[in-house]
């Protein structure tokens, strides 16, 4: 049997992803039991994006609310822990979905006490919690991300990161050794796979969107300075800017503008089939955050093959290096802001086609049939 346990995450957070990697194990080991543990709340949002594989049976874990270190914390994943490995068939494996500091102390306890076990743990973007400045506290320091990566050194624990780019800046900056760090390349949902993207209308204003969280890591701050720049110029005409997503941190200058701004998570279908119906999404993230994370939103640009105006950073450039184009990198907002400004380029029907075409063909590249076979390899039949 294999275990697979969302530990950090009780609400929307993931979901799709999530419902990516449990659909990829299923595929990887067909004649395999797998227990899902997550949140129930967690569990029906992934449900929501897909159907559960027929040998995967589930249960309910109390996931406390995201927010600092704690004994609570630790606490409630010790005993998921111990609820996935205290049935009657104990898993050979178990997949650790994503992971706070407290997530390797409790791995580690559960490698101690079941010798068999090997745990795999996905390090959902959250590596950015290594780097940086770290508290003066001794106490502090003893708990946090760095000081459980430095736990988590054991010979079946291993860390999953979720794109090649990831491992490579982990390695580097010596967050872990390099033969403890595996790539699972992040699988698309083959539901919500695009099969027949709708080519831009020629003529009409061109549609641009900022997708999922709203947040000034993600650059949604830089998101507002553009779409009001465009909007008090000559090329106000041309453009329509929209949010697919949910306004998370406080942005004060969002309410003077012409965009409609939600403050709650769409569902996944209402997402997906609101960002069928825009022609390009505007990435403006911070290059040194997304150095240790691999960007959903720039994956569900894949699935649903819409060409991107981005900043340059480690994932648009791999994905660009390896298939070529899928959209306009541009080094700075000034940049991206003359872009628009030109609008030739940007509204040019063979170029975007072409954007599509390559985005096409790295949705196929990403299905959870071409996971399974990373999986297998990793985990072993």
């Amino acid at each position: 049997m294999i275990g697979i346990i969302e530990p950090t995450y009780g609400q929307h957070d993931h979901a799709a992803v999530n419902a990516a990697l449990v659909r990829a194990v299923a595929l990887a080991f067909p004649d395999e039991k797998i227990l899902f543990a997550a949140s129930p709340m967690h569990r029906r949002y992934v449900e929501s994006s897909c159907r559960l594989p027929p040998q995967v049976s589930t249960i309910d874990i109390a996931v406390p609310p995201p927010g600092g270190v704690s004994v609570r914390r630790l606490t409630a994943q010790w005993r998921a822990f111990r609820a996935v490995m205290g049935g009657v068939n104990k898993p050979r494996a178990v997949i650790l979905l994503s992971s706070g500091p407290e997530t390797f102390f409790a791995s580690r306890l559960i490698a101690a006490e079941f010798g068999a076990v090997s745990l795999f743990i996905v390090l959902h973007g959250n590596l950015n919690d290594a780097v940086g400045r770290r508290s003066r506290d001794p106490r502090r320091r003893l708990f946090d991300y760095r000081s459980g990566l430095a736990a988590a050194r054991h010979p079946r624990i291993k860390l999953i990161v979720l794109e090649e780019h990831i491992r490579t800046a982990a390695i580097r900056l010596q967050l872990a050794p390099a033969p403890s760090l595996l790539t699972w390349p992040l699988p698309l949902n083959e539901d919500e796979i695009e099969k027949s993207a709708l080519r831009r209308a020629a003529g009409s204003p061109i549609r641009i969107a900022f997708i999922g969280a709203a947040t000034h890591n993600k650059g949604f701050d830089k998101f507002l300075t553009l779409a009001r720049a465009l909007s008090n110029c000559s090329a106000k005409r041309r453009y329509e800017f929209r949010l697919i997503g949910a306004m998370i941190e406080e942005f004060p200058e969002a309410v003077h503008s012409n965009i409609p701004l939600s403050a709650q998570p769409l569902a996944r279908d209402a997402f997906i089939r609101n960002l069928r119906e825009i022609d390009y999404v505007i990435l403006p993230f911070m290059v040194d955050t997304y150095a240790l994370t691999a960007s959903g939103s720039l994956l569900d640009c894949v699935s649903q093959q819409k060409p991107i105006i981005s900043l340059d950073f480690p994932a648009v450039r791999n994905l660009t290096e390896r298939f070529g184009r899928i959209g306009f990198v541009c080094d700075s907002m000034e940049e991206m802001q003359n872009l628009l400004l030109s609008c030739q380029d940007v509204s040019d029907a063979v170029v975007y086609a072409n954007f599509c075409d390559r985005l096409a063909t790295i949705s196929a590249s990403r299905t959870t049939v071409a996971t399974a076979g990373v999986i297998r390899r990793d985990i072993g039949p």
